[in-house]
């Protein structure tokens, strides 16, 4: 059986974990999996799988019912067991690495009550702490708050100016119990108790912070429910609120990247997108209502039920779940009263999205300034007009461009965006990815203008040097630019 798969942080590796104790990696592109790596050194069956960020170069986490906690590396496209942990007295049961901002940082959760918070040295060694009785019969999930509190990405603050939070993570145990620990002169506290579930808690989940102007907690329990608390950093208050109720335990809770939509898995089989099929020869009172012509018709009921739309994508598994996701994320988008664009009303304004961002942006020679919008962000809709109208006023020197992070997240998180609206600037000429530069000017229209053409301005080649011999001469160099200097000299 496996129980856990968890993809790395670009979307192209996937890692299992089972109960045959193995830990497999495959390779995935263009929807195939390729298997590359059997990962042996577990003796019982592994619970838990979780990649560390890429900055620290391809390693894994795993986690396992005889009690240890394996940390894996590749080198040379060879994957091996470089540190093993083995002083939990019973089964580990989740492993969570901590945000980038805090370096490397393993948390292990276990069934014998303690947590286990695992850094890595700078000579290759790992150190260990250990709180001891975090739960008083077994600790199930462990999750780490955002390294970017709320408060310093809900406004226009630059990255430069954010301030990394202190260090916490919450914990659901086997008591029932929700804690949120903090770490404090050197040592872990347990700085909020959350009590609502009724039932071992079996899964916690810190929300990303992309965004979202409070602190939100998603957990799940046995008791068959899924709760989330809220904490709007005035005080240390969280505030609770079941989202749902279903017919069997709830296993996982997991949020995306941006923290607007919350996955779970439940022992009822059922998941985030309902797939149903209808005889259009039996109920074909059914099929007239929605005009189906032929067979087979795929429709999708989406954001709004009375108007669904058909599928005309590829018949295959990976274009459904394509397609339903997509709808998925417009239904999510809709519901928390976004709109399709913050600023690209205008048509001097080109739509981004994570399909054409590599193809306008960085496979043209043009000077682009790229606005990474969320469509419920107040100060977006406040900066809509402003870069409208910029736009408009730039049109033929300088692109501007617009991107909805919270559906095209990939983009988002390429280019790090931790707040909204973040502005990023491309210079003119050839261009990748590194290319990006935050914009630090103002943000309403004139400011934005008079900032893009200082920019155009000092990208301007030097000017080449014409000699005048003819009328025809001066029309082609001179006539169609905006600044020309002559210079009449003695002939030498």
């Amino acid at each position: 059986m496996i129980h856990d798969a968890q993809l790395d942080f670009y979307d192209s590796r996937l890692a299992t974990c089972s109960s045959d104790g193995s830990v497999k990696i495959f390779d995935v592109k263009d929807g195939n999996q390729t298997f590359i790596a059997d990962l042996k050194g577990h003796e019982g069956p592994v619970w838990q799988v979780a990649w560390a960020h890429p900055m620290y170069n391809s390693q894994i986490a795993s986690c396992s019912y005889d009690r240890r906690v394996i940390i894996w590396n590749e080198s040379g496209n060879q994957w091996n067991k470089t540190y093993e942990y083995r002083n939990h007295s019973g089964s580990v049961n989740s492993v969570c690495w901590a945000p980038v901002d805090y370096g490397l940082i393993l948390a292990c959760a276990s069934s014998d009550g303690c947590v286990s918070i695992l850094t890595a040295t700078n000579t290759g060694e790992w150190l260990a702490k250990k709180i001891d009785n975090a739960h008083d019969i077994g600790c199930n999930a462990i999750s780490w708050a955002p390294s970017v509190p709320t408060s310093n990405i809900s406004g226009l603050m630059s990255a430069k100016d954010v301030v990394v939070a202190p260090k916490r993570f919450v914990t659901g145990g086997c008591d029932n119990v929700i804690i949120i620990w903090r770490e404090e002169n050197d040592q872990w506290i347990p700085e909020t108790k959350l009590e609502g579930h009724l039932d071992w808690v079996r899964d916690v989940a810190w929300a990303p912070s992309f965004g979202i102007e409070k602190s939100l907690i998603a957990s799940c329990s046995q008791d068959q429910s899924v709760m989330i608390w809220t904490n709007d950093g005035s005080s240390a208050n969280w505030n609770s609120q079941v989202l749902n109720r279903f017919n069997d335990v709830v296993w996982h809770v997991s949020w995306s990247i941006t923290g607007d939509i919350l996955a779970v898995s439940c022992g009822d089989n059922k998941g985030v997108v309902k797939v149903g099929a209808v005889s259009a020869d039996e109920h074909n009172l059914l099929g007239g209502e929605f005009s189906v012509r032929g067979f087979p018709t795929i429709t999708i009921f989406g954001a709004n039920k009375k108007k669904p739309e058909d599928y005309n994508g590829a018949r295959t598994a990976d274009g459904l779940i394509d397609a339903a996701f997509k709808a998925l994320k417009a239904k999510v988008n809709n519901q928390m009263g976004g709109k399709k664009s913050s600023s690209s009303g205008s048509s001097d304004v080109i739509e981004l999205t994570d399909d054409n961002f590599d193809k306008l942006v960085l496979g043209s020679e043009d000077l682009w300034l790229v606005e990474f919008y969320a469509p419920w962000c107040g100060h977006c809709k406040n900066l809509a007009p402003h870069w409208a109208q910029a736009a408009t006023e730039l049109k033929g020197k300088v692109k501007l461009g617009a991107l909805g992070a919270t559906v095209h997240s990939i983009k988002a998180q390429e280019y790090g965006v931790q707040g909204y609206p973040t502005i990023k600037y491309f210079p003119s000429g050839k261009k990748d990815k590194h290319s990006a530069q935050d914009y630090d000017g103002g943000r309403v229209s004139q400011d934005i203008v008079s900032w893009a053409l200082e920019k155009a301005a000092e990208s301007v080649p030097a000017p080449e040097i014409e000699q005048i011999t003819s009328e025809s001469i001066f029309k082609s160099a001179f006539v169609d630019h905006p600044l020309c200097v002559i210079s009449i000299l003695p002939n030498i």
